[in-house]
């Protein structure tokens, strides 16, 4: 199934920055398919960092495809720091929850220990029924 995700926004996030220059978090989205050992674009895509700010709006799309029915997708959101990231939760979307052979939009708790907030997604199926991609796409040790 090909998906159109779209990283709408986030609201309530966690302040990250605190101490010596008391700024705000400056968050990114990561959207992958749960669980696999590597990715590729067709798997995985990244936002775009908003600088200070605890309620982002990216407005950031690309596609996704699964290729079975027990995939589903992760969101994780970073706060990007001078040189690492520090986690500020993450969210699933899970078809077994939530079908998505009718697109979905909505907003997804932020979970994990220091996790606040929410985040909206949207999703709309660009190609729906079959999961005719072979695994060896979504994995580089299942290539020939």
């Amino acid at each position: 199934m090909e998906l159109e995700v779209t990283i709408v926004s986030a609201k309530g996030l966690r302040n990250a920055d605190t101490g010596w220059f008391d700024g705000k978090s400056d968050p990114y989205c990561i959207c992958k398919i749960a669980g696999l050992p590597s990715h590729t674009d067709r798997t995985r895509f990244q936002t775009r960092v908003v600088k200070d700010c605890l309620d982002p709006k990216w407005q950031e799309t690309s596609t996704i495809r699964l290729a079975s029915q027990m995939q589903y997708l992760e969101f994780e959101i970073w706060d990007q720091d001078v040189g690492s990231s520090e986690f500020l939760g993450k969210a699933v979307l899970n078809p077994r929850r939530v079908p998505l052979e009718k697109g979905y939009e909505g907003d997804l708790k932020l979970t994990g220990a220091k996790a606040t907030g929410s985040l909206r997604v949207r999703v709309v199926v660009q190609k729906a029924g079959s999961y005719d991609v072979s695994v060896s796409e979504f994995c580089c040790c299942c290539r020939t």
